[in-house]
């Protein structure tokens, strides 16, 4: 797997031009290219990747600025994943020696990593502050509202009243304990449209337990084995994809690589080997094939 250069002009660019937006000062393209000391054009190519990023970039007088909001709390708005920080850890790793850079580095990072060692991402602002908020409810041991959840299984929008006590990861769902039905479940993220910390402690605390999530970001109870011989382009779309899977693969010679791992289902593992089919050899996975041959079945029409 290829090493990110955290040194890499570009990087410290991007880090830098955070910095100084961060306080909701407006500035014109020229005075953050004179800042950056690089190229206007550069700096609207490293703007459209701060939007795509998730963060609010806003112009306004020919200036720009971050949301006012975002200024008052970067932190809500900054997350990084399980997959995001073991790069970001590899990288920092690789600078030699304990230099300043390294230990500034480090310690910028930490600003943005909270104590309770949840998944964290870069998210939609809307998004963001509801995991911000469920978040403190997990610290706190608080119970929420999830206001007009929708939610497809039921073709209903409603109202969720929840025991938040856990994220899965890149914070797409919340483990809760839900309070209507009282069973553990997941809720999607981007399903929430608000959510509202309530001052009510934990009840059922000691009901609380999570599931497993598997390397393809699938969640459930149990846990399936999965063994797949991968060729050059399936190997290098799933460490892409799913950087996680990296601990569970190992390479069997120069174009072949093996995948030995386990699964909340088969749900995710099955898309990844139907759009790789011609690169994928499913090994000792009877289970996976059987799958796989009733979802062809059902959903690709012959053309």
């Amino acid at each position: 797997m290829q090493m990110t250069d955290i040194t890499d002009p570009k990087i410290a660019h991007m880090v830098k031009l955070i910095s100084i937006l961060a306080p909701g000062k407006g500035f014109t393209a020229a005075e953050l290219a004179e800042k950056l000391q690089t190229s206007t054009s550069s700096v609207y190519r490293y703007l459209e990747c701060l939007k795509m990023g998730g963060l609010p970039v806003v112009y306004h007088n020919r200036r720009y600025s971050f949301a006012t909001e975002t200024s008052k709390d970067l932190t809500k708005v900054l997350y990084f994943t399980n997959e995001e920080a073991n790069v970001l850890i590899q990288a920092i790793n690789n600078i030699h020696d304990d230099t300043l850079f390294k230990q500034n580095i480090r310690g910028k990072l930490s600003a943005f990593i909270d104590t309770l060692s949840l998944p964290k991402c870069t998210m939609k602002y809307k998004n963001a502050e509801n995991v911000h908020a469920v978040a403190t409810a997990i610290k706190e041991h608080k119970q929420v509202i999830l206001h007009d959840y929708a939610s497809p299984n039921s073709a209903s929008v409603r109202d969720r009243y929840v025991e938040p006590f856990g994220f899965t990861t890149n914070y797409a769902e919340i483990w809760c304990y839900d309070l209507d039905d009282h069973k553990n479940k997941t809720f999607k993220t981007a399903r929430i449209t608000n959510a509202e910390v309530l001052p009510i402690s934990w009840e059922y605390g000691h009901a609380h337990r999570k599931g497993f999530v598997d390397v393809f970001r699938m969640t459930g109870y149990d846990r399936f084995r999965v063994r797949l011989r991968l060729g050059v382009m399936a190997y290098s779309l799933l460490i892409e994809e799913y950087p996680l899977a990296e601990n569970e693969v190992f390479e069997v010679d120069g174009t072949h690589w093996f995948l030995d791992t386990f699964v909340a289902n088969y749900r995710g593992v099955g898309r990844f080997v139907i759009g790789l089919a011609d690169d994928i050899e499913i090994v000792d996975t009877p289970e996976l094939v059987k799958y796989i041959q009733d979802f062809t079945a059902k959903h690709l029409v012959p053309i």
